[in-house]
């Protein structure tokens, strides 16, 4: 399941608990998943540009203790106390990276010093009441590199997972014209594929690192991406709507034929049936991760049990039997999202 730390959204449930409550809603929190059955755990440590443990490279996140850059008292290691409980239970733990938001809309905290909009301003872009690092900005990329390099690194971390979060959804507005006509050395001809090819990078850097740290310590960190769930719209047949491809300039099939993800786990938030089906699109994820040898788990939208869309039990029961099935023989398993439901019910 994922645990999501931005916003408060599963851990910890408030800005501000001490360091005893934040442990104790560790513990209610992974005896829960060995309860459930589960076997995996991804636990977002880089919410916007900051850190749900002790680092060098940006600043504690506001969603602990209440204020960016300060750390809980007394002074802990969140993430170490996250995998040792994990693996303490049998459980993976895998670190869950933003890796270009600098700032959350609930962000309210005054910003660190050493926050990337301070350190590198030139590469963090504002949208509405937002901030993100320009993908174009090799700085930036290279930054959040570092970021993943140094947890993989001091962590016994089982994976790494980076979430959807690539170009802003609500659309760049021109915002990066400039850095398309300062920073395309290949002279790519469309600033959308000039996009796209700055998340490759970015994507392909932070797997040729995992594999470097991999060989040289003995270990087997993986690494997967969750993409929106539409790839492009129109793709399978029937399917419409958002895409991960032409709305926040990804390419998840690039990264699997180029062999620089171990595996994809694609939102696929909609209902069996319908202009989103899930099964059409669990489909065609399950085909491709086939035809380029990687594994594919489907993120299951659980939130939508208790919000607005009030839909039956039976829909993500169902969703799990169509993971299982013959059909989808390289989809091995499914991600939760997100952990405040499988606590509740």
């Amino acid at each position: 399941m994922w645990i999501a730390t931005v916003a408060n959204i599963d851990w910890p449930s408030k800005r501000g608990l001490s360091v005893d409550q934040q442990r104790s809603e560790m513990r209610l929190i992974v005896a829960a998943a060995r309860r459930l059955k589960l076997n995996a755990l991804v636990l977002q440590v880089r919410p916007g540009a900051d850190a749900i443990y002790p680092s060098k490279l940006e600043p504690w996140t506001e969603y602990l203790s209440g204020t960016q850059g300060v750390a809980t008292a007394p002074n802990y290691d969140p993430l170490a106390e996250w995998i040792q409980l994990a693996h303490s239970e049998g459980l993976e733990l895998h670190a869950w990276f933003n890796p270009y938001r600098a700032r959350h809309n609930t962000g309210t905290s005054a910003l660190a010093a050493n926050h990337v909009s301070k350190t590198m301003p030139y590469a963090v872009k504002t949208y509405g009441n937002t901030q993100w690092m320009d993908p174009g900005e090799s700085a930036a990329s290279r930054h959040s590199h570092a970021v993943i390099d140094d947890v993989v690194r001091r962590y016994d971390i089982d994976g790494v997972h980076i979430d959807d979060y690539f170009y802003p959804y609500v659309g760049m507005t021109g915002q990066d014209d400039a850095t398309y006509a300062d920073n395309n050395p290949n002279n790519i001809a469309t600033i959308a594929d000039w996009r796209r090819d700055n998340v490759n990078q970015m994507i392909a850097m932070a797997y040729d690192a995992i594999a470097v740290v991999n060989a040289a310590q003995h270990r087997n960190v993986v690494f997967g991406v969750s993409p929106f769930g539409i790839y492009k719209n129109g793709v399978p047949a029937g399917i419409s709507g958002t895409s991960s491809y032409d709305a926040v300039y990804c390419d998840p099939i690039a990264w699997m034929q180029a062999g620089k993800v171990d595996y994809i786990a694609p939102q696929l938030y909609w209902k069996i049936t319908g202009a989103q089906d899930y099964l059409s699109l669990s489909k065609w994820w399950n085909d491709q991760g086939k035809l380029y040898g990687r594994h594919i788990y489907p993120g299951l939208a659980l939130y939508k049990m208790n919000d607005g869309n009030n839909w039956a039990a039976t829909e993500i029961q169902n969703q799990i039997g169509i993971n299982r099935s013959a059909t989808h023989d390289v989809v091995k398993g499914q991600v939760m999202f997100s952990t405040q439901q499988l606590m509740a019910n």
